[in-house]
C-alpha cells in the first residue's frame, strides 16, 4: 500500500497496545525524512474533549453508557476531522491515535443492535482516514503495560472488558470500513514499529 504525503493515518487498538509509541516512533522518522506531521487523538482534541475524557475516569457520578458515549465521541470527531482536512490539504501528513474503529469497539460491544446502530452513523460522517494500523495485542500483555505505567485505570482497564473489545475490534476490522492492516503488538518495541514500516512504504529509510 502506497501512501502519499499528506495522508491521514490512525492507529487503533485496545489500551496498553502501545499505539501511542509507535505513533511517536512514526512521527520521528517521518520528521527525519522531511515531512510536517501533525498528531490528534480521537478524544483529546475538539470542543467536547474535555466532557469525553472525565467520562472516562472511574468514579465519576455522572456515569454514561460506552454506547452513549462513543455517540459522543464520534460527534467530537466529526468537528476534529474539520481541522484534520485541513491540515492534509495543506500536505501535513496526520497520525491519529484512535478514530472511529474505537467507537464500534467500545460502544458496540454489548449488543448487536448498538454495533449496528453506532456503524450506521458512522456511515453517514464522511470521516474516514486513508489507512487504520490496528494493533493487535494480547489482553494479558496490554494489562501488564497499563499496570506497569502506574496509572489509575479508565472503565476499561480489566482483562474481561479488554478481551471483549479486542473481539470487536476483530469484527469491525474484518468488515473493512476502510483501508486496514493488522500488526502483531505482542513483541518488542522495535519489532512492532518495523512491522509497521514495513506496510507504510512510502517512508523513505
Amino acid at each position: 500500500m502506497s501512501i502519499s504525503k499528506g495522508s491521514f493515518i490512525t492507529f487503533e487498538g485496545i489500551d496498553g497496545c502501545g499505539k501511542d509509541t509507535q505513533i511517536k516512533l512514526l512521527k520521528e522518522q517521518l520528521e527525519n525524512n522531511g515531512k510536517e506531521v501533525v498528531l490528534y487523538s480521537n478524544i483529546d482534541h475538539g470542543p467536547l474533549k474535555d466532557v469525553c475524557r472525565s467520562l472516562l475516569e472511574p468514579g465519576n457520578p455522572n456515569f454514561v453508557s460506552s454506547y452513549h458515549l462513543s455517540i459522543l465521541v464520534l460527534t467530537n470527531m466529526v468537528i476534529t476531522h474539520k481541522h484534520i482536512k485541513d491540515d492534509l490539504l495543506a500536505g501535513k501528513t496526520v497520525l491519529c491515535s484512535r478514530w472511529y474503529l474505537s467507537s464500534l469497539a467500545y460502544g458496540g460491544r454489548k449488543s448487536d443492535i448498538e454495533y449496528d446502530t453506532i456503524k450506521s452513523y458512522i456511515k453517514t460522517l464522511n470521516i474516514d482516514p486513508d489507512l487504520f494500523v490496528y494493533i493487535s495485542t494480547d489482553p494479558n500483555i496490554a494489562l501488564s503495560r497499563i499496570t506497569s505505567r502506574d496509572e489509575t485505570n479508565e472503565r476499561y482497564d480489566t482483562i474481561d472488558k479488554l478481551n471483549n473489545i479486542r473481539n470487536c475490534y476483530s469484527k469491525a476490522i474484518s468488515e473493512q470500513l476502510s483501508p486496514s492492516v493488522i500488526v502483531d503488538g505482542n513483541g518488542p518495541i522495535n519489532d512492532v514499529f518495523q512491522e509497521i514500516l514495513s506496510y507504510l512504504y512510502f517512508i523513505d529509510r
